[in-house]
């Protein structure tokens, strides 16, 4: 799902990257997501919805799926 910009962050020209840190479970699926750094007017909270969507197909190890975790960055510009 796209990252949605929040009407409030868009009315004050807010630019800039959200970072998080997400534990992606063995099964794909996001487990838990940590903001490194944060971004306000709700941009934050877009980010993480944005990442709660997304489908991860873990690594292997041994023949079997593992859990990771990854850093990721949604960037929010104003075209």
């Amino acid at each position: 799902a796209p990252v949605k910009y929040t009407e409030e962050a868009r009315a004050s020209g807010l630019q800039g990257t959200v970072k998080l840190l997400v534990f992606f479970d063995a099964d794909g699926s996001v487990e838990y997501i940590l903001p490194l750094q944060d971004l306000g007017y709700g941009l934050t909270q877009q980010a993480i919805v944005a990442a709660r969507t997304l489908k991860f197909v873990p690594p292997v190890q041994d023949g079997l799926p593992v859990s990771v975790i990854q850093k990721l960055e949604f960037t929010f510009s104003l075209y």
